[in-house]
């Protein structure tokens, strides 16, 4: 072996070792994830999704599409009906505060009846009925009342504040994962050409080390060059599923969640 074989495959070796390690730490945190998923579903078995570019998960991505592009109905998103709602509030304790002034009629009742078979001084038979009705006139405020309105408009103008904010950080968001998902989509049938490419290289080498014309270095090149894009692809599809779920929730469409499965089936 030469030097220039012997320096390659000591670079091999160095990336081997750093990839054992990495490999190490994705188990235990695979571990990790795998005790908290099945916290969740208990003693049920389970088996993990296989990922593959196939026909059918393009028309499942082409179906996503559909849902998410041009359907960008913010109002339903429940940061912005959680604003809206706070600015309903806020109008009726100002509503609320300008009647302060006015005088108030209240009527209340009361039924009682103390049924025991040995009545004593502190339990008596008894039966207690009454009706009271309350008219409270204001004569001074003090200025309570004027406080409570001026009170009120401040809340109810920061409400309306953060209901334009909510309104326009829902907005962000939304264009974010639909960026996201948009390029995210797009790179799918990229990477299935890619690792269909990778495959065939992979093939290639592997021929040419059985007839002694490719090195093993060669050939752990092709299969690290294939683990690449592999890698790339599913990360990919991570990108994909995540601003997919992003854009559902932010436009509250929970319904077109299951298409999901169909994904990943």
């Amino acid at each position: 072996m030469n030097l220039s074989n012997k320096m390659d495959l000591f670079q091999m070796r160095v990336e081997y070792d750093s990839a054992e390690i990495e490999l190490e730490k994705e188990k235990k945190l695979f571990q990790v994830y795998d005790l908290k998923f099945k916290q969740y579903i208990g003693d049920s078995p389970y088996e993990l999704p296989k990922i593959e570019s196939d026909k059918l998960l393009l028309e499942t991505i082409k179906e996503m599409k559909t849902q998410v592009l041009g359907s960008d109905d913010l109002g339903k998103s429940l940061k912005i009906k959680q604003a809206e709602a706070a600015v309903e509030i806020s109008a009726s304790e100002l509503e609320n505060a300008k009647a302060g002034h006015l005088p108030k009629l209240t009527f209340d009742a009361a039924y009682s009846k103390y049924d025991t078979d040995t009545p004593t001084v502190d339990a008596p038979y008894d039966t207690i009925k009454y009706a009271m009705i309350n008219l409270n006139i204001p004569i001074y405020g003090g200025g309570y009342v004027s406080s409570k309105v001026d009170s009120s408009k401040l809340m109810i103008k920061a409400a309306g504040e953060d209901l334009e904010n909510a309104k326009k950080e829902t907005h962000v968001q939304y264009d974010e994962y639909l960026a996201i998902f948009e390029a995210s989509s797009e790179s799918v049938w990229m990477y299935k050409k890619a690792l269909e490419s990778a495959e065939l290289y992979l093939q290639a080498i592997n021929q040419g080390y059985d007839y002694g014309l490719k090195s093993i270095i060669d050939l752990n090149d092709a299969k690290n060059k294939l683990n690449e894009v592999k890698y790339k692809y599913v990360e990919n599809m991570y990108e994909l599923v995540n601003s997919y779920i992003g854009l559902l929730m932010v436009t509250h469409n929970f319904k077109e969640l299951n298409l999901l499965d169909k994904l990943v089936e």
